[in-house]
């Protein structure tokens, strides 16, 4: 890949010195209220960034780019219409009703997904099972079709 084809920013995050969830906060604030297909280009010192930011993204449904090819510690993303709201102080938590807290349906909802450990129920009440990952990835449910579905099975 070279530099031609990963797009100029529109916004630039300094992300320096930050970890994952503080750096996650910052990206989330600076790009409040940009229009879609804005490109960011993010500066992360943390060595786990280049991990955290394609997650988030997939997460909350912007497009990835990768590193900026010639830029050290430098990832692009570009912002979707469809993204999806993350709760305030946790970035990588859907704030949509139907997606990680209610696979936890029947328990105390977990405020941190991911130390949870061993299989959590997929949802609609048909029996099958999944790891958290494969519950983080999961489609949103609609929670009045569950109840449904739960009463009818």
């Amino acid at each position: 890949m070279n530099s031609d084809l990963t797009p100029p920013a529109d916004i630039t995050v300094d992300g320096t010195g930050l970890l994952c969830v503080t750096l996650l906060l910052r990206l989330r604030k600076r790009i409040e209220g940009t229009p879609p297909g804005a490109v960011v280009h993010v500066i992360a010192t943390d060595p786990a960034a280049p991990l955290d930011l394609p997650a988030w993204c997939h997460v909350v449904g912007h497009n990835y780019l990768g590193p900026v090819p010639g830029e050290r510690l430098v990832y692009a993303l570009r912002l979707t219409a469809d993204a999806r709201p993350t709760l305030p102080d946790t970035p990588w938590h859907p704030a949509r009703p139907g997606m990680a807290t209610d696979f936890f349906a029947g328990r105390e909802a977990l405020r941190h997904v991911d130390v949870a450990i061993g299989p959590v129920k997929r949802p609609g009440g048909n029996g099958q099972r999944a790891n958290v990952v494969d519950a983080l990835t999961l489609p949103p449910v609609d929670p009045d079709q569950k109840l449904a579905d739960d009463l009818n099975s």
